[in-house]
């Protein structure tokens, strides 16, 4: 058992959808009381430091910009990736961990990756680890398929073939794009550190594992592991939002439809323009985010207002629908606001969370090949034709609570770790 003064060392890497869940349940550690730091990107250290949570920087935003390009998620090779904005940052959280570990034993480090240099120092030190699943995409199941596995091997083969199948596939696409802590570049870094490579921890500490997602949206497989559990959406939006712009603009033009691509888009000023024409079909304005001034422009008669930032808890109820790449952030919004959205998945857990939305009502996707201006504005529109219907969709209560998420995976911990005094 560990006493309450324990540490909780908070460590994220990726883009705003992987680092502001870990933000937000750094803010409710802090909240009960514990002693708290966030190891992250210096690209975020303005969010730790306007919201009072201690920060380490484990690299420069020119690492991030360098890891972050559009040709990386289009190439589908993340060599890049690990090379300018993965590796760089290992031996930082790694050293991080190892000072603070000589000076308290009672340490906890929590992550939304694998592949880091403080799980790398959590494995060396025996020291209690916090796993946060992001995306229920990294929950690889032979029995509950994800997409976009389910569309090619469900009941087309015996169950022990479409196993080995399985198999061979996960370890491929665990490879390009859900752990990368099992490239070789990674499993490198732990070695040299002193590490086994991932999934080779002789020690079996049996870590909790929360999944940022409620269980309706992506329900429990047989073989997920069993310190597992799904705790619900957390909400988490820490974007700068120049509000009294955008409530002015809706209320000259109407709600608009949002259009959002995620940092992996590529020539967004042509998606730009192509999302332009389908607001034009719909006779209907739009908000473009992506990296701009902020400004209105006039396409066809209609405004249009470009954004680099908006915060989507605050501004997505008052409009129309959104569209978008896929990520889960971005997905839990758009249902916590009761609007259809339409996605382009770039990334295999993008697709998987697109097939979850449209299984579950929340909206419908077109992949990018399909995602033509005619196809788009019928999708559109037929969702839009239906908008009233998502005021009442049903979603389990609490699941939509971004603090009771935060809350429960703090009670969580504390009845597994904390010995209260």
């Amino acid at each position: 058992m560990f006493s309450r003064k324990m540490k909780f060392i908070l460590h994220a890497l990726g883009t705003s959808g992987d680092v502001f869940p870990v933000m937000g349940l750094a803010k409710s550690l802090l909240l009960a009381k514990y002693d708290v730091v966030v190891l992250s990107n210096e690209k975020f250290r303005c969010i730790a430091d306007k919201e009072g949570i201690p920060f380490y920087s484990t690299g420069g935003i020119g690492e991030y910009c360098a890891g972050n390009t559009s040709e990386i998620y289009r190439s589908g090779s993340w060599d890049s990736q690990v090379l300018y904005y993965i590796l760089p940052a290992f031996k930082p959280s790694f050293d991080y961990v190892h000072s603070e570990y000589r000076e308290n034993k009672n340490i906890i480090v929590i992550s939304s990756c694998k592949s880091n240099g403080a799980r790398a120092a959590a494995d060396i030190l025996s020291i209690s680890v916090v796993d946060l699943v992001i995306s229920p995409a990294s929950l690889l199941s032979v029995y509950d398929l994800s997409a976009p596995f389910c569309w090619y091997y469900k009941n087309k083969f015996p169950f022990f073939i479409q196993r080995w199948l399985l198999s061979k596939a996960f370890k491929k696409l665990s490879k390009i794009c859900i752990d990368y802590s099992i490239t070789v570049s990674v499993n490198k870094a732990r070695r040299a550190l002193g590490a086994l490579p991932y999934g080779k921890n002789n020690k079996k500490i049996e870590n909790l594992s929360f999944g940022l997602f409620p269980e309706w949206f992506s329900p429990r497989a047989k073989d997920w592991p069993s310190h597992f559990q799904s705790v619900g959406f957390p909400l988490a939006c820490f974007s700068k939002s120049n509000d009294e712009l955008v409530r002015k603009f809706i209320g000259e033009n109407g709600p608009p439809i949002v259009f959002y691509f995620g940092s992996g888009a590529h020539d967004l000023y042509a998606l730009q323009e192509h999302c332009f024409k389908i607001c034009s079909q719909l006779k209907v304005s739009a908000i473009f985010l992506g990296p701009s001034e902020d400004v209105v422009i006039k396409r066809d008669g209609l405004n249009h207002l470009l954004l680099a930032e908006m915060d989507f808890s605050v501004i997505l109820k008052m409009c129309r629908a959104i569209v978008h790449h896929g990520g889960i952030g971005t997905v839990s919004q758009a249902i916590n606001a009761r609007i259809p959205q339409l996605i382009r998945p770039l990334r295999p857990d993008h697709i998987n969370n697109a097939y979850r939305v449209k299984l579950n009502g929340f909206g419908d996707y077109l992949l990018p090949r399909d995602f033509r201006v005619v196809d788009a504005a019928k999708k559109l529109g037929d969702l839009l034709s239906v908008r009233d219907a998502f005021n009442s969709l049903d979603v389990s209560e609490g699941s939509l609570d971004g603090n009771s998420v935060f809350d429960r995976i703090v009670l969580e911990i504390e009845k597994v770790y904390v010995r209260r005094s």
